[in-house]
């Protein structure tokens, strides 16, 4: 059946480290609407509003762990689609 392993517990395991892992960070710093980056000096259009929503997506994605995810599709709370 396939599947893999843990190399920590999952409540050591954030999900930024997934993240990280999957994709890198480049979620969390490159430009929504530019191919290259945006900054306080240079910003794009849409750089102060989505500066807002990237902080606060980072804070969640550092902040919940792979524990509280299974916890809740374990209480009905959420589902898994595959």
């Amino acid at each position: 059946h396939g599947g893999f392993g843990l190399g920590k517990k999952a409540d050591e395991i954030k999900l930024i480290d997934v993240v990280d892992i999957v994709d890198g960070e480049d979620l969390f710093l490159k430009c929504l609407i530019r191919l290259e980056k945006c900054n306080e000096k240079e910003p794009c259009s849409m750089h102060a509003k989505y500066s807002e929503i990237r902080s606060s997506l980072l804070n969640l994605f550092k902040n919940q762990n792979i524990s509280e995810l299974i916890q809740d599709i374990q209480e009905g709370k959420r589902k898994v689609i595959l």
